[in-house]
């Protein structure tokens, strides 16, 4: 494994910008069960490193590296987008007014989620303390379901772009978003509704790169749960027995099952708080389901190399979760998607024009996002 696991810091909003710039996502939300940093993730293909060339001949050189390296670290990822291309493929292409893609979201979310990373950030959302409760060392928070939260979206060629806040613009639809926060566990009770449009029926969290998210309850009555246990420290016990594993793998696979099991601890001590108005049970209770590491994440690794330019040429290959739900008919239906960033950034000499002039080292990047599944969460 060897990541340091997090998710999206929502003190730290996600830019809204479509300019081939660097546009980066905080990335803290530290379990504390991989050992690699990766603490700004890019979103965007160019960063501020990589140069982007200024004439016609150079930027055709781009163009055929990007290609060449898009087969060497996807093949297979492109291979199926091209598949989905000429079948005609419904969402291959969002593109239009940032509404009419909520709306493709909110009418086939399995569809597009199939097709398209869902990269969710956000920020301002009200929650109070609920204190501390015997059987969990994490901070227990419930989120105000009444405070109105908006999201916007940028669409890309392989991800959807999700910005949560509080900001009301032209373009964005009223949602549910539940933050997230190292070595706590947020709680949102969305309000029952049955109301018809994209407003109040849609629910988005940042996402999970060792977190956990749970839920509960009914369609009509559900209670979403993220957990973060990073900073949260192992027993005597546990800690002895880590210590003892001789392997790093091993060590990580052991401290990560530890901290999933201090999530759902903490989940079940957060159920005990009395609610202030008794669960209306609906069309019936539904089974609690949980979502974490052990499930989204199919495999990560970052090799670094050493090249003549005395950088360090790096592949990195990580997989994230996402959660995001839908109410139609006054029920909710959640979904859960695990997707790969795949990525790789190298140093190269360029050139003055025609072979002239000084040469000088720039930095180059290439990013590409692979949804592995999508499927029904919860219920």
């Amino acid at each position: 494994m060897g990541r340091s696991t997090h998710c999206l810091n929502e003190d730290h909003a996600l830019p809204i910008s479509d300019h081939l710039s660097a546009v980066f996502f905080r990335a803290s939300c530290n379990v504390g069960h991989r050992t690699r940093s990766r603490g700004n993730i890019p979103l965007g293909i160019v960063t501020e490193e990589t140069r982007v060339l200024a004439d016609g001949r150079r930027r055709a050189e781009a163009a055929s590296r990007y290609r060449r390296l898009d087969v060497t670290l996807a093949a297979d990822w492109l291979t199926s987008l091209a598949e989905m291309h000429n079948t005609g493929s419904t969402f291959h292409h969002l593109g239009g007014p940032v509404m009419s893609n909520f709306q493709k979201l909110y009418d086939n979310p399995e569809g597009v989620g199939s097709q398209f990373a869902i990269v969710v950030s956000g920020t301002g959302a009200q929650r109070s303390a609920k204190g501390s409760v015997k059987g969990t060392q994490l901070a227990l928070e419930q989120v105000k379901s009444s405070f109105p939260m908006y999201a916007q979206m940028i669409v890309s060629a392989d991800h959807l772009q999700i910005q949560a806040s509080g900001s009301k613009g032209s373009e964005t639809p009223q949602v549910y978003f539940l933050p997230w926060a190292k070595r706590t566990i947020y709680r949102v009770r969305p309000k029952p509704a049955n109301t018809p449009g994209l407003d109040g029926n849609l629910f988005f969290t940042p996402n999970l790169d060792g977190c956990m998210i749970t839920i509960d309850g009914s369609p009509e009555h559900p209670t979403i749960y993220h957990s973060n246990s990073s900073g949260a420290p192992l027993s005597k016990d546990e800690d002895m027995h880590m210590k003892s594993l001789i392997d790093e793998p091993t060590r990580n696979q052991f401290e990560a099952h530890a901290k999933t099991v201090q999530m759902a601890k903490g989940v079940e001590a957060f159920q005990t708080f009395a609610k202030k108005k008794p669960t209306q049970v609906g069309s019936g209770l539904a089974a609690r389901k949980d979502y974490d590491y052990f499930e989204y994440d199919k495999g990560s690794k970052t090799e670094l190399k050493m090249n003549k330019f005395d950088g360090v040429d790096k592949d990195f290959d990580a997989c994230y979760g996402a959660v995001f739900g839908v109410r139609k008919s006054g029920r909710w239906i959640f979904y859960k998607q695990s997707f790969r960033i795949l990525q790789r950034s190298w140093d190269e000499e360029q050139k003055g024009f025609l072979g002239l002039g000084k040469s000088k080292i720039v930095r180059v990047e290439i990013k590409k996002y692979a949804v592995i599944s999508a499927k029904k969460f919860w219920p």
